[in-house]
C-alpha cells in the first residue's frame, strides 16, 4: 500500500508491507519501521516496536482519523484517490490532480479521451 497521509498537518508518504504473524514493515516520511500489530477490537490495536508495547486507538471523524496512545492524540488523514478527487471537486480545481492506485497494477482500458472533462465519480481507467 502506498498512500499519502496528512499527519499533524504535514503531508507524508507511506509504504506498508504486511508480513506473516502480524509483522509490518513501514516507511513513513522516509523513516523505516518494523513492528508487530494485532487488532484487539475494532479501532484498537496492540503494537510492539523496539521491545515496547503500546495500545493505539483509532477513531474515525468523517474523512479523517485520530490515533490516541500514551496520552497523545495525533490527527491524520489518508489521501487515497477518491479523497484527492473529492477535495479537488470541493475546491473547484480545474487543473491536474495526481491520483495513485492503492496497489501495483496495469492499465488495461482507458475510459475517457485525453483532455476530456471528467465528472465526479466517473470512471477514468480500469486496472488489472
Amino acid at each position: 500500500m502506498f498512500p499519502t497521509a496528512i499527519i499533524e498537518g504535514q503531508r507524508v508518504e507511506i509504504e506498508l508491507n504486511r508480513k506473516e504473524n502480524g509483522v509490518i514493515e513501514a516507511e513513513i516520511g522516509g523513516r523505516s519501521y518494523r513492528l508487530t500489530a494485532k487488532a484487539v477490537e475494532p479501532g484498537v490495536y496492540w503494537v510492539t516496536w523496539k521491545k515496547r508495547s503500546l495500545e493505539i486507538r483509532v477513531t474515525q471523524n468523517l474523512d479523517s482519523y485520530v490515533a490516541s496512545f500514551a496520552g497523545n492524540q495525533i490527527p491524520l488523514e489518508i489521501l487515497d484517490g477518491r479523497t484527492t478527487l473529492r477535495r479537488a471537486a470541493q475546491h473547484g480545481h480545474d487543473s491536474v490532480v495526481q491520483i495513485r492506485a492503492p496497489m501495483p497494477g496495469r492499465v488495461i482500458k482507458v475510459l475517457v479521451a485525453e483532455g476530456a472533462e471528467v465528472q465526479p465519480n466517473q470512471g477514468i481507467v480500469v486496472l488489472n
